[in-house]
């Protein structure tokens, strides 16, 4: 591959990337955010930092794995949107009731849908779901598209299942680590991990990465 490609797929895989900046302080984040935000398709904000971080001509991505009532989710939901964010998580474990209000706003969030975290084993869904993983994403993924949500989040080890593969949903991966990724909390943090490359090679339309974004870029 000559250099000029090489730049151009580099370019490409950018405006597919979603920064995560959970393990960052505000002042850090904003650094980021200013170096990157031209380059990257958005920025994945948990609960501490969504509040403080100015959304402005950025893509606010809130990985908030909403779970609770009906009328709790809907209010976080509404909330979300006057203050600026693109997307949404939702934890598909959630009941029909609070699934189906969620469908009112499609049109005004990306509400993403999430089945098995990438910190769970097999066995972890096996022990909380009494169902292996590819049994979740069956149910989960009809769900998440009977109701118009944008997409789901699902870890490069499910891109290749049937109902995923044919899921006209975006498929957003977290768990991307480089072979340089040498911190072992966040190994154990992470079961279920795969390479940028591997996971655009399986068929991911995002990805989501943290620390280990900074080894390559």
């Amino acid at each position: 591959m000559n250099e000029k490609s090489e730049n151009n797929n580099s370019v490409d895989v950018l405006k597919k990337t979603i920064l995560a900046m959970d393990d960052f302080t505000l002042d850090q984040a904003e650094d980021i955010i200013d170096k990157y935000a031209t380059q990257v398709y958005g920025f994945k904000f948990n609960h501490i930092l969504y509040p403080y971080v100015i959304k402005d001509g950025i893509f606010a991505f809130a990985d908030y794995k909403l779970f609770d009532t009906p009328r709790t989710v809907e209010l976080v939901v509404k909330h979300l949107i006057d203050t600026g964010a693109e997307m949404v998580t939702v934890h598909m474990t959630n009941n029909d009731t609070t699934l189906d209000v969620l469908s009112k706003y499609v049109d005004m969030i990306k509400i993403v849908g999430v089945s098995v975290l990438t910190s769970w084993a097999n066995v972890d869904c096996l022990w909380k779901l009494g169902l292996q993983p590819e049994q979740v994403y069956e149910h989960s993924v009809t769900e998440m598209e009977s109701r118009g949500f944008w997409g789901m989040i699902c870890s490069v080890n499910e891109l290749k299942l049937s109902m995923v593969e044919k899921s006209n949903l975006k498929k957003i991966c977290p768990g991307i680590r480089t072979g340089k990724t040498t911190d072992q909390t966040d190994a154990k943090q992470q079961v279920r991990i795969a390479t940028p490359e591997q996971a655009f090679s399986a068929g991911a339309d995002f990805i989501v990465q943290g620390r280990s974004f900074f080894n390559n870029y």
